[in-house]
């Protein structure tokens, strides 16, 4: 049987559902008896057969429909739509950014439905931030970069959207124009390279000031201002400012200065302007107003002469005219030379040398009688015959630029031969004036001096030049003075008043020539050894005490007092030299410095206390000057130059003349200018001694230390080094053995020989044996007078009958003065023996570590012993 059933009249009652972000829905449709759902998708396809519904996957809101079917009946209700809705974050909402050049870059605003963050991306994918906004890394150039939103609640993100940093290259530099104005006001400036500009009062941060198309009118400026400027593109991206300068420039007066604008004599000059201006056009003109310029430019080569005037305007970036100056010319009178006739020379002297505002570049010589040229300041020339030369002088010289400018000078010079005449000569008064100072309670001075005459015995150090070697250059202590006055004395006794004294100011150059009364010399040191230590003192009295030292002027070997130090001698033969102490005993040379004392000197003369005959063999001289403004016993003085401790060496002597007053001087005329003045100072005459002769060292046998001098039957010595004083009495000693007990063999004995300038012998003297000896040593001594006639001495050693003789601790004083004398080791340098004023010795003695252990005296009773010690160190 059939049931008939109608399903029009049923309508599904049906619940939609939502969710969010991309999933499944669940729908579903109330139950009904008797019926099974079906379920559509929207293109109508049966998907389920269900009361709940779960969607597939779905993105977006989806319609679906249901329909009841009747299970007998198989009727269909009509369908009912069911929505499964999908709720999305919205795409993000955010604009593009542009910078102007590389820097950083931000993006802000960013919005989206249903959003409460984002998060942004770069390029490659990689999260950079969060949030709803976003700076970026410093961005050189247009970079992409994504943003989606994302909602943390339900844990949805919307679409990813690009978004771009875009990078624009900023303007460069525009090219600015200065203004300038004559004078306070409003300056145009301008730029170039761009279409819109910035203008600004300072170089970085600040508002401009203006923007316009490349032109800006300054506001009203008292002093000249910078500004700067800088291009702005269409997108408003500024680049760099430049400067710009607006001038406001002074009117010229008289404030231009001049180089180049002083010679000497009529001639060709450069003038300059010194420090010229920018911008400036300096214009020369012949006349002080109107006419046309001479010349254009900052400098104007031109002949002047005394008499010409010149004048410069100057024009300042064609705005300002300054006034027409005067440009002062400087003709100095030209160069000239005066010529004095000096016996067999005659001596030229530039009366120009210096110059304040000149360099003098070169002087140069020519004598008219064919000879060399000659440069410097001052000649002096030797004619081969009487007759007239002409003379020329040529200067080249500087003058405040680089231009070097000519003078020539020319004098016709008649040339008589003949020695110098009284008529050269004459006396002069001179009165100086000196400071005083009152209430003085005492005053002592003390003087120096860089010029000295160093013995170098090593011919290194001689062949260097003075300040090498130290003889020139090292202040030494020279002299202490002391003022002398007698000291005020009330009658009734002040004792804030009295025992002062009134001082007249002291000056070295003066005191030295004695011409300040009551400085008195308290101790003047005439001599150091070659390491700085005095060799030499003088006292108040002019009495002489010495020290002779050796191993290069290190150790001392001798003290004398009331001895010069030419006039002691000593030896112990220690040393590995055969000069030592002033003796000389082989062929090593001696550097002799023969004094030659100066009266006076002028120029290239200078008179001499030696007779002319003493010193006729000798060919040249060194020395030193200083020049005083003294007086003026030669011709007149050249110039008044003032010339400080002038050094000379190996001058060579033109010629001597004796002096037509007095037979004891002589006028020499040197090749070499001790000073332009009249000068006071020092010569001598360098000469290298040495002795054919060689002694004999034994090393193994001697009176103190380890060596002594071996003599074979006799030998003699030449002493070179001495510098004995005529009529005065000297007192030698030495000690002698022939090992033949406290006795000398017959014979043994040392001979004194005196010679003269001429190498011949004007007297001798025999020293013998005086005493008894000591250990093996016997004592050789006695006194003699150097007499009168004799330049040197030499000692003649005798060894009696036969066989050798020893001779050690050789010495030589004055005998009225004193002396003691040292010997060390050569190996250690310790002390080893002092010898007393009779040449009596005390022996020191030390342990093998250096400790002095035992002391020996030699006495008239032979030898004692002082004092003996033994040290040693106990281990416990």
């Amino acid at each position: 049987m059939s049931i008939s059933f109608s399903c029009e009249e049923i309508i599904p009652e049906v619940t939609s559902n939502s969710r969010w972000c991309e999933g499944q829905v669940g729908l579903s449709v109330s139950q009904r008896s008797g019926f099974i759902p079906q379920w559509y998708d929207p293109s109508g396809n049966l998907v389920s057969s269900n009361w709940n519904f779960n969607t597939p996957s779905i993105a977006e809101t989806t319609v679906y429909s249901v329909r009841l079917k009747h299970i007998e009946s198989e009727c269909l209700t009509a369908p009912v739509d069911v929505t499964a809705t999908v709720q999305q974050v919205g795409e993000v909402a955010v604009d593009n950014v542009s910078r102007c050049d590389m820097g950083e870059v931000t993006f802000i605003g960013a919005t989206a439905q249903d959003s409460d963050t984002f998060l942004w991306y770069d390029a490659a994918g990689d999260l950079k931030h969060e949030g709803a906004q976003f700076t970026t890394s410093v961005t050189a150039e247009e970079t992409l970069f994504y943003v989606e939103g994302r909602n943390t609640a339900e844990g949805c993100i919307g679409p990813r959207k690009e978004v771009f940093a875009y990078v624009e290259t900023p303007p460069g530099l525009p090219q600015t124009t200065d203004g300038a104005i004559c004078g306070p006001g409003r300056v145009s400036l301008a730029a170039e390279g761009g279409s819109v500009y910035r203008w600004y009062s300072q170089q970085e941060g600040g508002e401009s000031i203006a923007e316009n198309n490349g032109t800006y009118l300054t506001d009203t400026l008292e002093n000249s201002t910078q500004f700067w400027v800088s291009m702005v593109s269409n997108s408003d991206c500024e680049g760099n400012r430049a400067s710009v300068m607006a001038y406001i420039n002074d009117e010229f007066t008289d404030s231009i200065t001049f180089i180049g604008n002083r010679r000497y004599g009529n001639g060709e000059v450069n003038i300059q302007v010194a420090n010229p201006k920018n911008n400036t056009e300096y214009r020369w003109y012949d006349q002080g107003i109107g006419g046309e310029p001479v010349h254009i430019g900052d400098s104007y080569p031109t002949d002047i002469e005394i008499g010409d005037s010149l004048y410069v305007e100057a024009e300042l970036n064609e705005t300002c005219i300054g006034e027409r100056v005067n440009v002062p010319l400087h003709i100095e009178s030209d160069f000239d030379f005066s010529a004095y006739r000096l016996s067999c020379a005659t001596a030229f002297y530039s009366k120009q040398v210096t110059d304040v505002d000149c360099f003098i570049k070169s002087f140069e010589w020519t004598f008219g009688d064919g000879a060399p040229t000659v440069f410097g300041p001052e000649s002096i020339h030797v004619y081969g015959a009487d007759g007239t030369y002409t003379v020329t002088l040529k200067v080249s010289y500087t003058c405040g630029t680089e231009d070097i400018y000519i003078s020539e000078v020319t004098h016709d010079i008649s040339v008589n031969s003949g020695g110098f005449t009284q008529d050269q000569f004459r006396s002069e008064t001179r009165v100086f004036k000196s400071p005083q100072t009152n209430r003085v309670v005492n005053s002592q001075v003390m003087t120096y001096s860089d010029n000295w005459l160093l013995p170098f015995q090593q011919q290194n150090l001689r062949n260097k030049s003075a300040f090498e070697n130290g003889s020139q250059g090292v202040f030494r202590t020279a002299s202490n003075y002391y003022y002398e006055a007698d000291r005020g004395r009330s009658a009734n006794t002040n004792t804030a008043q009295d025992g002062l004294y009134t001082v007249d100011g002291f000056n070295w150059q003066l005191a030295e020539q004695e011409l300040i009364p009551d400085w008195v010399v308290q101790q003047t040191v005439t001599g150091y050894t070659e390491n700085s230590k005095p060799a030499e003192v003088r006292d108040a009295l002019g009495i002489y005490s010495s020290e002779l030292y050796n191993n290069n002027g290190q150790m001392l070997i001798a003290q004398a007092l009331n001895s010069g130090r030419n006039e002691i001698a000593f030896s112990s033969f220690e040393s590995e030299d055969y000069l030592q102490g002033n003796w000389q005993f082989g062929e090593d040379n001696y550097t002799r410095f023969a004094q030659i004392p100066v009266i006076l000197g002028n120029g290239y003369a200078v008179i001499v206390n030696k007779r002319m005959e003493d010193i006729s063999d000798i060919e040249t001289v060194s020395g030193w000057s200083t020049s005083f403004n003294l007086f003026t016993p030669l011709a007149p003085s050249p110039a008044n130059v003032w010339s400080f401790n002038f050094r000379f060496n190996n001058a060579n002597i033109l010629c001597m003349d004796q002096h037509p007053t007095n037979p004891n001087y002589t006028i020499l005329v040197l090749d070499q200018l001790a000073s332009r003045n009249v000068w006071l100072g020092s010569l001598h005459h360098l000469s290298f001694v040495g002795l054919d002769n060689v002694g004999v060292i034994d090393d193994n046998y001697a009176h103190s230390g380890n060596k002594s001098l071996k003599i074979t039957d006799s030998q003699e010595f030449e002493q070179p080094a001495l510098d004995l004083q005529q009529g005065k009495s000297y007192f030698l000693s030495a000690w002698a053995s022939t090992k033949t007990g406290n006795t000398l063999r017959e014979g043994t004995e040392i001979r004194v020989t005196f010679i003269d300038e001429e190498e011949e012998e004007v007297g001798e003297t025999f020293l013998y044996a005086s005493s008894s000896g000591i250990d093996g040593w016997v004592q050789v001594k006695g006194s003699f007078v150097f007499p009168e006639g004799a330049s040197t001495m030499a000692l003649t050693f005798y060894s009696g009958n036969q066989g050798d003789s020893w001779w050690d601790d050789i010495r030589l004083h004055p005998e009225e003065g004193e002396i003691q004398t040292y010997v060390y080791d050569a190996v250690t340098d310790k002390l080893v023996s002092t010898l007393d004023q009779e040449n009596y010795g005390t022996f020191y003695f030390y342990d093998a570590e250096g400790n002095l252990r035992l002391v020996k005296k030699e006495t008239f009773d032979g030898m004692k012993t002082i004092q003996e010690a033994e040290q040693y160190q106990v281990e416990r």
